[in-house]
């Protein structure tokens, strides 16, 4: 019942238990190049930060990132955005993620975007999870090894290996005005990977890595399967619940998904995904981020407020009638995000899901 997030493709997420890899292109043993190494220094750090010690404007300023696209886009997400568990737990794993979008969006995606994921120490992931992928993509001499694909409607993905980070962009240049030709979108992904090549070797040593507390609340309440749907379903007063399957990796991994994975995070949900808990381990140090500057988790949602949970005073939510509710709770220095298809009784049950988690430590 324990899961992680893998990718399904540009925009979508499959939900999975296991890590496995299709394969197809031969494995290639790039010459390493000199390099800002990613093995971290002894520099301590209170709070999570990208390995990569570089901000978001550094790698790209909105100039050259509407350069790229052929429309013009400002960076919407920096370096130490936190809005959702997911990217807490990307954090928490060094995981540099910025994203450059224009003025509108589709659902939770900007329609002309750069959405960039940069993670260190991912030379045998990204062997694993680009190199031995047959999908067509072109190499390139960026890097160490390096390629990109571009589709219809200005789509791309590229991948990068430079000095043992892996970065990964998806471009979507499909603006107002259409899309530009695939010429064009091409040489724009081959400028990028060069640029994101010489901001990777410009960039300073890597500081020390954030570690987990130690007394981290973890995520075994997923790994419990009956005492766990025995909560939801009294929490909930859903007596029919049932947990749902754990879904088998049918793609690779992506920086930002393989960050989940090193940082623990674990989901669990019932109902064909009706009720889900997920959990940070560790990740109780975003709480208060999230309460000053309160996200939104999702397209659907109002920005995050605070909810009335009995023994639980740091709670935050949000709910959509008819759609149903979300809430993040720090638990015992972990973050905790519970969800439910009805507002009804929702405070009280986040209340006795947290007590929950907080027992199976």
């Amino acid at each position: 019942m324990t899961t992680t997030v893998c990718a399904l493709g540009a925009g979508a997420v499959l939900v999975v238990g296991l890590v496995g890899c299709s394969t197809g292109k031969p494995v290639t043993n790039p010459t390493p190049t000199a390099a800002p190494s990613s093995t971290a220094t002894p520099e301590a750090v209170s709070d999570p930060m990208p390995t990569l010690a570089v901000t978001c404007a550094g790698v790209l300023t909105n100039d050259q990132a509407s350069g790229y696209l052929g429309s013009r886009v400002t960076l919407k997400v920096d370096q130490a955005a936190v809005s959702s568990y997911q990217s807490v737990a990307a954090l928490d794993s060094g995981l540099l993620n910025c994203v450059w979008g224009g003025e509108s969006k589709t659902d939770n995606s900007w329609d002309v975007t750069i959405d960039l994921d940069v993670i260190a120490d991912a030379a045998a992931d990204y062997a694993t999870n680009v190199t031995q992928v047959d999908d067509g993509a072109v190499d390139y001499t960026a890097g160490d090894t390096s390629e990109y694909l571009c589709g219809d409607y200005g789509v791309c993905r590229l991948n990068l290996l430079s000095h043992g980070y892996w970065a990964h962009a998806y471009l979507s240049s499909n603006g107002p005005d259409g899309a530009p030709s695939r010429a064009t979108i091409e040489n724009s992904a081959r400028e990028l990977l060069d640029s994101l090549a010489g901001t990777i070797t410009a960039a300073p040593a890597a500081g020390r890595p954030w570690s987990r507390p130690s007394d981290a609340v973890s995520g075994r309440f997923c790994d419990d399967e009956a005492p766990a749907t025995a909560v939801i379903q009294a929490a909930f007063s859903e007596p029919g619940a049932t947990v749902d399957p754990s879904a088998s990796q049918l793609d690779p991994l992506t920086p930002d998904l393989l960050a989940q994975e090193r940082a623990g995070m674990v989901a669990c949900s019932w109902s064909d995904g009706n009720y889900s808990v997920a959990i940070v381990p560790g990740g109780g140090w975003a709480f208060p981020e999230m309460l000053k500057s309160p996200p939104k988790v999702n397209y659907m949602y109002p920005p995050l407020v605070a909810l009335d949970v009995p023994g639980h005073p740091s709670v935050i939510g949000s709910c959509v009638p008819g759609d149903g509710c979300v809430a993040y709770v720090p638990v015992g220095g972990s973050l905790v995000s519970v969800s439910a298809p009805t507002e009804q009784g929702f405070g009280s049950a986040v209340g006795q899901v947290a007590d929950a988690v907080a027992l199976s430590r």
